[in-house]
């Protein structure tokens, strides 16, 4: 549909929105889906964190190579060229999925109602997965808010285009592919936390950092230490919650860590891109930075008294 509607001219802001919109939606349904899915390939739930850190893996990969070849065909093509691409990609992942046979999951009895709330009191009671949502919603609404400000740090403080863009989200990309190196060299579970604080803190210097620069090599750097600490506390959280939550638990466990994930993300962008209209990006990616350094601070001295 994007390649459509930009080929024929049709793109404007209000139908972007919409779209996004949808796509949320589906991601609503996709993203715990595909998520719990990765549980049944695998026999022994011993191999699941390295299973997830694979996955995440694949995924961070895509991110690192797919923006800078973006930059490099819109340079030579269109942006419609480029939707029309993407939009085939899917396809490979269509016949992957027809190709699965796996037996059918059990059922959970009970109405919706009852079956969310065992899942939210099951995580509201649990101290350790309450902790670790509470860190997940803060690191993706701060830091993960530098999607939103890249375009403008790309056009105005680099004076770049599409292909200065794709670098800045391939640096990105190369650091979270970093990260599931890491997380994938089986990291014990029970280490995990302390080294999902230790990423947030050092993602805040970085967002601090990249909003002082004018100079691509070290925003780069800075960009690439940013990914790979948010890929660090939500890779890591994934990780976490699958392997405590009982099986029977895990799929909503997991709803509600990507609905902490991705909602948060997207209204800290939301809020830091009607911030920056007024205050300019370098301020915001700052304050971004600040918030996270001291919520990490407050964590890391609650921890000690602990």
């Amino acid at each position: 549909m994007l390649a459509l509607f930009t080929w024929l001219g049709w793109i404007n802001p209000t139908l972007i929105v919409a779209m996004a919109a949808l796509m949320g939606v589906l991601n609503a349904f996709d993203t715990p889906l595909r998520q719990s899915l990765l549980s049944q390939f695998v026999d022994d739930r011993a191999d699941l964190p390295n299973a997830l850190a694979l996955n995440a893996m694949l995924f961070a990969s895509s991110r690192f190579v797919g923006p800078p070849l973006a930059g490099l065909l819109l340079g030579v093509s269109s942006e419609a060229l480029c939707f029309f691409l993407n939009g085939l990609s899917y396809l490979a992942l269509v016949i992957g999925l027809l190709l699965i046979h796996l037996r059918p999951a059990e059922r959970a009895a009970g109405s919706y109602r009852d079956l969310l709330g065992e899942g939210l009191r099951y995580a509201r009671h649990n101290p350790r997965i309450r902790a670790m949502m509470l860190s997940v919603l803060v690191i993706n609404f701060t830091a993960s808010s530098y999607a939103v400000l890249l375009p403008v740090f790309a056009k105005d403080i680099f004076a770049g285009d599409a292909t200065t863009l794709g670098w800045l989200w391939g640096a990105a990309g190369l650091g979270s592919l970093l990260s599931t190196v890491l997380l994938a060299s089986r990291l014990s579970v029970e280490s995990l936390p302390r080294t999902i604080l230790a990423a947030s803190a050092v993602t805040a210097l970085a967002l601090l950092v990249f909003a002082g620069s004018d100079m691509l090599p070290l925003s780069l750097t800075a960009m690439a230490v940013i990914g790979f600490g948010i890929t660090v506390s939500n890779v890591g959280t994934n990780i976490v919650l699958q392997s405590e939550a009982p099986e029977a638990l895990r799929g909503r466990i997991v709803s509600l860590y990507t609905s902490t994930r991705f909602g948060f993300d997207a209204l800290g962008g939301l809020l830091v891109g009607l911030l920056a209209a007024h205050l300019g990006a370098p301020w915001m990616m700052a304050l971004a930075g600040v918030v996270l350094l001291v919520y990490c601070g407050w964590l890391g001295l609650r921890r000690g008294h602990g």
